[in-house]
């Protein structure tokens, strides 16, 4: 990818200003940003073995345990349940513990059929001050750890 792309954590003004408008209808607020490039997801399966992971680009392919109750992994993924080779609808990152008060269960999820990364916060956040740009910087940190920084890309 060549030209410069915008950090989604540079525009944490922005989504303050979205939130201060909203705030009085809801306890609950969904953070959303488009990926830098497309990707699509599946579970591989085999009896008796790990589950992997495979996740695409256009250039490129990577294989990753899946995380389960049962074995580690980078992250988790939402598909159907049945089939040796099956379409992931959400890859399930952790970025914050399961137990955080500011965030759904501290998840950031990656949707490939909509190329979207998001999370949920909640008003307790909005409420601190920093926390919700420490949060969405946190998500970022993470999402490029665990999945964009396993492809080769020049953004």
């Amino acid at each position: 990818m060549n030209g410069t792309v915008m950090r989604f954590a540079e525009n944490v003004d922005g989504i303050m200003r979205c939130i201060e408008e909203v705030k009085d209808f809801s306890e609950r607020f969904f953070i959303s940003w488009q990926l830098p490039f497309a990707i699509s997801a599946e579970v591989t399966r085999c009896s008796g073995q790990l589950e992997s992971i495979i996740v695409r680009t256009s250039n490129d392919e990577v294989e990753v345990a899946r995380k389960t109750v049962d074995q580690g992994g980078p992250f988790g993924a939402q598909c159907q349940p049945i089939g040796d080779r099956v379409p992931v609808k959400v890859l399930i990152i952790d970025f914050r513990p399961i137990d955080d008060e500011l965030t759904d269960r501290g998840t950031l999820w990656v949707s490939p059929r909509e190329n979207r990364a998001f999370f949920i916060i909640d008003i307790k956040a909005v409420q601190q001050e920093g926390a919700v740009a420490e949060i969405v910087a946190e998500a970022e940190t993470v999402l490029q750890q665990k999945l964009l920084s396993l492809f080769e890309t020049d953004i």
